[in-house]
């Protein structure tokens, strides 16, 4: 069995990038760089809190969540 040649990503649900799908969202607002609330929430261990923003992102559609817990900073 042979497979075109795209980007596969996997997660709960499988995410195939072709040049027919344009643009890709990737939510980057549940990164500790990127967004002082997130890291706020983290540096005081909410991390219900900090999981709950991170499901709003996909409930608003974002495809795909780019997760940064850069360890200098924590």
């Amino acid at each position: 069995m042979s497979l075109r040649r795209h980007t596969r990503l996997s997660g709960l649900e499988p995410l195939v990038i072709t040049r027919a799908s344009n643009f890709i969202n990737v939510g980057e607002r549940t990164n500790v760089t990127g967004s002082a609330q997130f890291r706020k929430l983290i540096m005081e261990a909410r991390y219900a809190e900090a999981g709950e923003a991170a499901r709003r992102r996909v409930q608003d559609g974002t495809p795909v969540l780019g997760v940064n817990m850069v360890c200098g900073i924590l």
